[in-house]
């Protein structure tokens, strides 16, 4: 190397060096990046592992803290059995006879049910021997495990009747149980009995019937059970299959913490005693400090990671932990992958500089490397005058593969996930934005794709800080073919563009706001021309509203009978003054002056551009639904906010006083639209306009705005 070095030309030399250096400089980088990843990585799967041994150690405790309950559970209903109370009584009031025992006491036939209830109770809950259930009779020649099952005992801590195989207890259980409270419900604690058997019980303490808070029990149920396969089952979670993700069963024992559980090394339970010191045991950090992520040595002095849990009711601690090896593999592997791959990157770096060099010192290398340049720059000119557009749109814009991954995004769509551009592509969108976030858009592509149409939503976002929510209008254009790099088929996607519409929605708001205080100033107007009919148009207004709701109208319909109730009057615009301030009863000529100003209403509006039929409601709110109004339409030909105003506006006038009239009770206005159902007024209608003022608040509307002079009290 260092010949050909030497042999090239003078001015070659330092630039050959410089290409050197550099590949060096960019080896090292490279290194130095992937050691960082490796690190971050490392960091990342270490969380993850403790987020699902947690998981683990919360299944697994929860599924013992159920066990444990359970047993506690049935030897409670056992203790409150009412006939074992009873026959518990009265066996301890013979038993206060010196000459006799508790035991001798109890009748035979006492006895026998005592003990059958026992052995029932045992069968079920699995107090009873190994090997044969307590129901039936052991034959000889079958092995079966002694000293487990259910027995009560008396105050003195005598048996008075007992499973079979259960004629005494361990002297260990005896001095437990003489030690404890007469009182209280408690484990006895994983042993090793007189036979070597590893066994635990439970205390439940049985009172008189009819015991108060205050009673003394007049005895114990007491249940010892062998703790084997199904019991050490428990701390299997299902489904695991790391083959050193285990579950241990610890406690602390003086200075020592002893193992219960069988652990993978083969020792028996119980059998393996360890010095608690917690910064050389990992498991000794679990007890002292349930819940907590470790990492250190186990029993087997092997690298672990692992947390605990405490068990309730028991002095125990749920330690799970896997080997740190096993937990981290991928990512030790991911390392030497990451590695290998960049040295094979500066072998390919150094190979094709080395080529270019070559190539370079001819002419046709040179004028192919500056043909390639400049077909480069248009491409790169062409990308950044798409990434000019792009950028620069006011809406979010961004393409979807089939999977919902990213493929392309705009500035604003890049801003509005917080991450960096080159992070962004290729992610699942549920994993940038959050599944609630991306859920819509999911559904809504997926729409796209199957449809083969574009598809458009309306979006209600919550804006941070607590402002308004944002309105979003999304369109999704499906996409036959994405040019993705590197892919032997089409790709099909969906292009996404998001606009934010909250602007024009306001303005849109505002001026509706705008059209409602221009119909209350025409109303205005109007009531002050006729002010015997003051706040007749709004309280029509109101109700129709509420009725169409009732009937569970679209919000158009029930806005366009609620603009209709409001409009209603202003034809009285044509009524002579003098007859719309007549005290006097009206005239029939005067009358129908008044009754066609509605027609002359819906006249007056007909060119106002109104978003539902408001002028054609006007124009048939006099129609009969019997087809015997002024223009003979009948039934469904109506419109049904013509309906509504028909019957609304009759019963406002009802209630409403007149210079010539008073007015009249809520309760005879609706009997009169009740009669004219059918003939007059849809029944569908005033169902609704009924049920609203008795069952939904109208009746005490209608007595706060002063509408109804006769409410009963």
């Amino acid at each position: 190397m260092s010949a050909n070095l030497y042999s090239l030309p003078a001015h070659l030399r330092p630039r050959l060096l410089s290409i050197v250096v550099i590949v060096f400089l960019l080896a090292l980088a490279g290194i130095l990046l992937v050691l960082r990843y490796a690190q971050i990585d490392l960091a990342r799967d270490v969380e993850g592992w403790q987020d699902k041994l947690n998981l683990i150690a919360d299944s697994r405790a929860a599924a013992v803290e159920e066990w444990v309950n359970d047993h506690f559970s049935e030897l409670k209903k056992l203790a409150d059995n009412p006939s074992l109370q009873l026959y518990f009584t009265e066996l301890t009031e013979l038993s206060k006879d010196p000459e006799k025992s508790a035991a001798d006491a109890v009748e035979p036939a006492q006895k026998t049910y005592l003990r059958n209830l026992l052995i029932f109770t045992a069968d079920r809950m699995g107090f009873a021997p190994k090997n044969v259930p307590l129901s039936t009779q052991l034959p000889a020649d079958v092995p079966y495990q002694a000293g487990a099952g259910i027995a009560v005992l008396d105050t003195a801590g005598h048996i008075v009747v007992s499973t079979p195989y259960l004629a005494t207890l361990d002297d260990s259980v005896t001095e437990r149980l003489r030690t404890l409270p007469a009182a209280s419900t408690t484990l006895i604690d994983i042993y090793r009995n007189e036979r070597g058997t590893v066994q635990m019980g439970f205390v439940v303490p049985v009172f008189p019937i009819q015991a108060d808070a205050s009673s003394p029990p007049i005895g114990r149920v007491v249940g010892i059970k062998a703790v084997d396969e199904p019991f050490y089952n428990l701390l299997r979670h299902p489904g695991i299959t790391e083959k050193t993700l285990t579950a241990e069963l610890l406690q602390r024992e003086g200075d020592d913490v002893a193992f219960l559980s069988p652990l993978a090394d083969g020792s028996a339970p119980l059998e393996k005693h360890l010095k608690a010191d917690p910064n050389i045991l990992a498991e000794a950090l679990a007890v002292q400090r349930p819940g907590a992520f470790i990492e250190g040595k186990d029993y087997r002095n092997h690298s672990a990671l692992m947390t605990g849990r405490t068990i309730d009711r028991t002095p125990w601690v749920l330690a799970v932990k896997i080997d740190r090896a096993e937990a981290l593999a991928a990512t030790q592997m991911r390392r030497q992958g990451m590695l290998l791959v960049l040295c094979l990157a500066l072998s390919v770096v150094v190979a094709v500089i080395v080529a270019v060099w070559y190539v370079a010192s001819s002419h046709r290398a040179t004028t192919t490397s500056r043909y390639f340049q400049e077909l480069a720059e248009r491409v790169q000119a062409k990308e950044t005058l798409l990434k000019l557009v792009t950028d620069n749109l006011p809406e979010i814009v961004f393409i979807l593969d089939a999977e919902h991954c990213y493929r392309f995004a705009n500035a604003n769509a890049i801003y509005s996930t917080a991450m960096h551009a080159e992070d962004i592509n290729g992610k699942f969108i549920g994993d940038v934005l959050g599944t609630a976030r991306a859920q819509p858009t999911v559904e809504a592509c997926n729409d796209a794709l199957t449809y083969r149409a574009p598809q458009m939503r309306i979006r209600h976002l919550p804006r941070s800080g607590g402002e308004d929510e944002a309105v979003i209008k999304a369109v999704y254009v499906p996409i036959q073919h994405i040019p993705i790099a590197g892919l032997p088929h089409p790709t099909p996607g969906v292009l996404v563009v998001e606009q934010d519409i909250t602007e024009v929605m306001r303005e849109r708001e505002q001026r509706i706001n705008a059209h409602r205080d221009l119909i209350d100033t025409l109303i205005t107007i109007v009531d002050r021309r006729d002010p015997h009919a003051a706040n007749h148009s709004a309280l029509v207004a109101r109700l129709a509203h509420a009725v169409a709701v009732a009937m569970g109208l679209n919000q158009q319909l029930a806005e366009t009978a609620r603009i209709a109730g409001s409009l209603m009057n202003i034809g009285k615009v044509v009524v002579p003054e003098q007859v719309l301030t007549k005290i006097d009863r009206l005239s029939d000529q005067e009358r129908r002056t008044i009754r066609d100003s509605m027609t002359a209403s819906a006249e007056l509006l007909k060119d106002v551009a109104f978003e539902g039929p408001v002028v054609q409601t006007l124009a048939q709110s006099q129609e009969h639904w019997d087809g015997t109004g002024k223009e003979g339409l009948k039934g469904e030909d109506i419109l049904v906010t013509a309906r509504i105003i028909a019957a609304v506006n009759a019963f406002v006038g009802m209630i409403s006083p007149r210079s010539y009239r008073a007015a009249m009770t809520v309760d005879a206005a609706t009997a009169l639209l009740l009669e004219r159902i059918d003939t007059e007024f849809d029944r569908k209608v005033v169902f609704a306009l009924v049920d609203y003022i008795e069952n939904h608040g109208g009746r005490a509307m209608l007595a706060a705005r002063g509408a109804e002079k006769h409410l009963p009290a």
